[in-house]
């Protein structure tokens, strides 16, 4: 790719506006709204008091709500003749959206089959599970193989599936090759690369805390 170019089908899609901002606040105030409302009906206990874990529940709404407007965004613009997702970040929106739609089945499924017959709840969850697993692997191998425009990045996304551990530093070179190509891409493509990154640090975090706290 040439110094400068645009990724195919980015130059037309709009840059962050101030009514983008308004619907993604508003949809991360509706998710941790009922996020916790869930948890007091699950746990039928007391509010959560550990500021670690509401400052953690604000951060995760505030992305989930973030991936899942600019994934609805970038339908709209596809209905408007716009070309959405090509980037590599745009795909992990896709992914995360995926993701939170399969969790969302995954409790509402579960719930139904409380209903239905108990034992089967965790068959359900587990078959489930591995589903939403494979079909992971198999958008990021596509993804990998199919839709980067770079060899940077199609290493990036590849390692998600084979070596994980190896992320931040694949991420990293593919970000650096960007930025020494000049390539241009849109705020949509950051945004899913910077929620992979705090999705991350979020989890090592938790594990750290758990392990030696």
């Amino acid at each position: 790719m040439h110094k400068s170019q645009q990724p195919t089908g980015t130059a037309d899609l709009p840059p962050l506006r101030i009514h983008h901002l308004m619907i993604w606040m508003a949809a991360t105030a509706v998710l941790i709204t009922a996020c916790i409302s869930v948890d007091r009906v699950v746990r039928n206990g007391p509010p959560i008091t550990d500021p670690v874990n509401v400052i953690s529940l604000i951060i995760l709404a505030i992305g989930v709500s973030g991936a899942l407007c600019c994934v609805g965004w970038g339908f709209y613009w596809r209905s408007q003749g716009r070309v959405f997702p090509v980037e590599p970040g745009q795909w992990l929106l896709v992914e995360i959206a995926a993701i939170v739609c399969g969790l969302l089945t995954w409790v509402a499924g579960s719930f139904v089959f409380l209903w239905i017959e108990e034992d089967l709840i965790q068959t359900f969850q587990s078959a489930w599970g591995v589903l939403i697993g494979v079909s992971l692997v198999g958008l990021n191998i596509f993804v990998g193989l199919k839709r980067c425009d770079t060899r940077a990045w199609q290493i990036a996304i590849l390692s998600l599936v084979a070596i994980p551990i190896i992320v931040p530093f694949t991420l990293a070179w593919a970000v650096w090759n960007d930025r020494r190509c000049r390539i241009q891409r849109h705020w949509t493509h950051w945004f899913g690369v910077s929620f992979l990154v705090m999705w991350m640090l979020f989890w090592s975090a938790f594990v750290i805390r758990d392990e030696y706290f």
